[in-house]
């Protein structure tokens, strides 16, 4: 099965979506265990903070469409909106199209409207991805208390970040790592860490020790993987 950005995704796809579809049709019915989930159904809401994204991911297929626009804090706020009027809305995360701590003022000034009347969203019900845009981060806490950090890792070392994410070259991976570490110092919220795994680029047996030595000496963030898609991926055009 083929994909946007020349990403040809693996036979045990079906596995994983399989487990996913699994998994949404028990939070649909309001399922848990077997009996009614407490509180009952929830949704959650991916929201998009840009048409397009300027990182550049070469794994992305929102990546490889380019920047066309920011989106204002009442277009990113319009999404929950439209989506209450389908479902309750428990959980929202950014990580649909763009990078949110690109549009920083935006994104925050959204998230205070989302915590406030009539939304009463709870922050620990929001979750922002970010590439790892180390000066957004450093404000992160200051500006917003209590949401979740999710980041994308996605490699163990500089030089394959540079390479599948051409932002990566601004966010030295120490320093981000550093950053990553004063903020839940800061916050006391633990950190999401994304890694897709990339035929032949980032899962290797190499690649897990270098990862595992990183996270060795990272000790304040937590690695959670939901889904770990296996995928074939060819560089260039």
């Amino acid at each position: 099965m083929d994909s946007p950005s020349g990403i040809e995704i693996a036979p045990d796809w079906r596995e994983a979506l399989s487990l996913k579809n699994a998994i949404e049709d028990r939070i649909t019915k309001g399922k848990y265990g077997g009996k009614p989930r407490p509180g009952g159904p929830r949704s959650t809401l991916c929201i998009s903070s840009q048409v397009g994204c300027k990182m550049g991911c070469t794994f992305c297929a929102t990546g490889s469409m380019g920047f066309k626009s920011n989106l204002s804090t009442g277009e990113i706020v319009e999404q929950l909106v439209h989506a209450s009027r389908l479902s309750p809305i428990r959980n929202v995360v950014f990580m649909g199209m763009g990078e949110p701590l690109n549009k920083y003022n935006a994104f925050v000034e959204a998230i205070r409207v989302m915590t406030t009347f009539p939304f009463q969203l709870s922050p620990k019900k929001i979750t922002v991805s970010t590439v790892g845009i180390i000066h957004s981060i450093n404000k992160l806490h200051g500006d917003l208390q209590n949401i979740n950090l999710a980041v994308s890792l996605h490699a163990p070392v500089q030089d394959i970040r540079c390479q599948i994410m051409p932002a990566a070259r601004a966010f030295p991976l120490e320093k981000l790592m550093n950053a990553l570490a004063e903020y839940q110092k800061k916050s006391q919220q633990k950190i999401f860490i994304k890694y897709i795994m990339l035929d032949g680029v980032n899962d290797e047996e190499q690649h897990a020790h270098q990862l595992g030595r990183l996270l060795d000496t990272f000790e304040v963030v937590r690695m959670r993987f939901k889904f770990v898609f296996r995928v074939n991926y060819n560089f260039g055009p």
